[in-house]
């Protein structure tokens, strides 16, 4: 049985340093994220009478609290799924941005 000359990490060294990402800035990706909340998710749910507010941005779990009509909507996880994060994935589909109800 032959050993190996090179130890396994430093035949790994190459492809750790194409798997290590550069990190997002948070606030920059916030920035980014309320630019689509007023361009498109906000208009979209002021049309029928409702509204949403971001509470904050963790990480990459965004917590939002859904105003006016659409706080007291049975359809509210339909919005937020269908309306809300529909868009989110449609403008940053590489982010994987996941948007929750603040409790």
């Amino acid at each position: 049985m032959k050993l190996m000359k090179k130890p396994i990490k430093k035949s790994l060294k190459p492809v750790a340093k194409k798997l290590v990402k550069k990190p997002v800035n948070s606030s920059d990706l916030l920035k980014k994220i309320k630019k689509v909340f007023a361009e498109r998710i906000t208009p979209m749910l002021a049309a029928d009478g409702g509204g949403v507010k971001i509470i904050g941005l963790k990480g990459k779990i965004l917590t939002v609290q859904l105003t006016g009509a659409c706080g007291s909507c049975p359809y509210g996880l339909m919005t937020l799924a269908y309306g809300i994060q529909a868009n989110i994935d449609d403008v940053f589909p590489k982010e994987k941005i996941i948007v929750q109800l603040a409790d």
